[in-house]
C-alpha cells in the first residue's frame, strides 16, 4: 500500500491494484488488461517524479501516477522481467524497502534486486522495423537479403494472400514493447500484434496501400519509428478504365459499321434496282417498241403477204430476245443462282442453245473444281453477258464451223477462252455494232484484261477477270 496526491494505491494477492481517491471517494481497479504484468502484487515502492515501482508473479512494473487524478486507466506501465536482469520474474511476499538514499530493494526467489529508480526515466526508445519475408500466395517475394530493402510489392487480381514478416531491430528483446500494424485505406486503427512479428491479408479489393509497422510501448500507438511497404493490388483487366473505354469506343465501332453497312445495302440494293430498270427498259421496252412499230408495218403490208410475213417475222424474233433478256434479268437477280455451278450450267445450256441449232461443233471445259463457291451477283451478271456476247457474235458473224470454250481459274483469276475457225475480222474496222465497246466495259468493271486475236484462219478471245 502506498499513498500519494491524494490517491492511496494498495496491492492486492490477485485482483491487480486498487486506486482510491480520497477526494473524490472514487475505486478504480487496475489489472493484466490495463497494463499491469501480472494481477498478483507483492509490494509498491514510491520513486522519483510521481513514478510508483510494484512487484508482482511475472516480474517489475513502473507507471506514473501524476495523471491518475483525472483518469486511472490513462496510466502507460512499463515492465520488466528477468530479461532485463532481474533475479527473477517472480517476487517475494514482504520483501520490498526503500533505502535512506532513494535505492529500491525488492526480494525475490533468486535472490534480491537492488537498483536506483531515477536511473530509469529514460525517454522511451525508438526501435526501428525491417522487413524479413514476404509471401504473396505462400510463395516468397526475393530473397531475405533483397526484402529489407524493398519499398514495393504488386499483386496481380489472380492473387488472393499477402503475409509479411518483420522484425525490431534491438538486442536483447524489449518484451514491453509491443509491434502494432496497419495497413492504410483498409484497417482503420492500429492493430496490436504483441509480440506476434506477421501479418496476413486476404482477398483485399484492388487499390494501392501503404503498410505501416513499428515497434512501440503499449498505448503509445501514435508514436514511434514507422516503417512503410507499399502495396499494390492490380484489379482484373476487365474492370480497368483503359479495357471499358476500349469496349465502348468498339461497341461505337461496331455500330457505326452497322450503320455504314446498312447504308451500302441500301446503296446496293437502290444501284441493283436501278440496273434492273435499266435493262428492262433498254432490252424489253426497246423489243417492244420494235414489236409495235413492226405491228403497225404488218397491217398496212397485208396486201403484200411476202412483205407482211416479213414484218411477223421480225415480230416472232423480237419477241424471242425479249423473251431471253427477261430470262437473263431474272436468273441475274435469283440468289439462288450465286455461285460458280449454277453460272456454268446455264452457259451449258446457252452454248448448246446458240450451236446445236445451226450446225457449229463445240467443245466445252469448264474448272468443275469450285463447286458451289458463293459468287457476287453483279459479277456474275456481267460474266455471263460476256460469255454471251461473244457467243452470240461467233454465231451471227463468224461463219464458224466449230468453237473451243475453256474455263479455268488460275491464282483468283476466272480465265476464259473462246476460239473459233471463222473468217476472223478487223479490229481495227469502225462498225456501227456495240459488241466490243460492252465486252470491253464489263471486262474494265472488274479490273480484267481483254486479249483479241483474229485472222482469216479464226478468232481467240482471252479474257482476265
Amino acid at each position: 500500500m502506498y499513498y500519494c496526491d491524494s490517491v492511496l494505491w494498495v496491492g492486492t494477492g490477485g485482483r491487480g491494484i486498487l486506486a482510491y481517491n480520497l477526494v473524490t471517494r472514487k475505486t478504480s481497479l487496475i489489472t493484466e488488461k490495463d497494463g499491469l504484468p501480472n494481477n498478483t502484487i507483492y509490494g509498491i515502492l514510491p520513486g522519483p517524479d510521481h513514478f510508483l515501482w510494484a512487484s508482482t508473479n511475472k516480474g517489475l512494473s513502473r507507471f506514473n501516477t501524476s495523471t491518475a487524478n483525472l483518469n486511472v486507466k490513462s496510466l502507460q506501465f512499463t515492465n520488466y522481467t528477468a530479461e532485463q536482469g532481474l533475479q527473477g520474474n517472480e517476487f517475494n511476499t514482504g520483501a520490498f524497502c526503500k533505502s535512506p538514499d532513494g535505492m529500491l530493494l525488492f526480494g525475490g526467489i533468486n535472490g534480491l534486486n537492488v537498483f536506483d529508480p531515477s536511473k530509469f526515466n529514460e525517454v522511451r526508445k525508438a526501435v526501428p522495423v525491417v522487413f524479413t519475408h514476404i509471401l504473396i500466395d505462400n510463395k516468397a517475394v526475393g530473397n531475405e537479403t533483397a526484402v529489407p530493402f524493398l519499398k514495393e510489392v504488386r499483386l496481380g487480381y489472380q492473387n488472393h494472400s499477402i503475409m509479411l514478416n518483420f522484425a525490431a531491430l534491438n538486442f536483447p528483446p524489449l518484451t514491453q514493447y509491443h509491434y502494432y500494424y496497419k495497413l492504410d485505406g483498409y484497417d482503420q486503427e492500429w492493430i496490436d500484434a504483441g509480440q506476434r512479428n506477421y501479418a496476413a491479408y486476404m482477398n483485399v479489393p484492388a487499390n494501392s496501400y501503404r503498410f505501416l509497422v513499428k515497434y512501440v510501448q503499449p498505448g503509445y500507438a501514435n508514436e514511434g519509428v514507422v516503417t512503410e511497404m507499399r502495396i499494390d493490388i492490380d484489379g482484373p483487366f476487365w474492370e480497368k478504365s483503359w479495357f471499358i473505354a476500349g469496349l465502348v469506343l468498339l461497341f461505337l465501332g461496331l455500330m457505326y459499321g452497322l450503320y455504314r453497312y446498312r447504308i451500302a445495302q441500301v446503296f446496293r440494293l437502290a444501284q441493283i434496282r436501278q440496273g434492273i430498270a435499266t435493262d428492262l427498259h433498254d432490252d424489253i421496252g426497246s423489243a417492244l417498241s420494235n414489236i409495235n412499230i413492226l405491228s403497225e408495218l404488218s397491217k398496212k403490208s397485208l396486201q403484200n403477204t411476202g412483205l407482211a410475213h416479213t414484218f411477223l417475222d421480225r415480230i416472232s424474233e423480237e419477241v424471242q430476245t425479249s423473251s431471253q433478256s427477261l430470262d437473263d434479268i431474272i436468273w441475274s437477280v435469283n440468289t439462288h443462282n450465286d455461285n460458280w455451278e449454277e453460272t456454268f450450267s446455264r452457259m451449258r445450256r446457252y452454248a448448246a442453245e446458240v450451236f446445236e441449232n445451226n450446225n457449229i461443233l463445240y467443245h466445252l471445259k469448264l474448272d468443275e473444281q469450285v463447286g458451289t463457291a458463293k459468287l457476287d451477283m453483279e459479277k456474275r451478271r456481267d460474266i455471263f453477258l460476256i460469255y454471251k456476247e461473244i457467243l452470240n457474235n461467233i454465231n451471227k458473224h463468224a461463219e464458224a464451223t466449230e468453237v473451243e470454250i475453256e474455263m479455268e481459274f488460275k491464282e483468283q483469276q476466272l480465265m476464259m477462252i473462246i476460239s473459233d475457225n471463222g473468217k476472223g475480222f478487223d479490229k481495227s474496222k469502225q462498225t456501227h455494232r456495240n459488241g466490243l465497246k460492252n465486252l470491253a466495259k464489263r471486262i474494265t468493271r472488274w479490273k480484267g484484261s481483254l486479249t483479241i486475236d483474229t485472222d482469216d484462219q479464226g478468232t481467240r478471245i482471252k479474257i482476265l477477270i
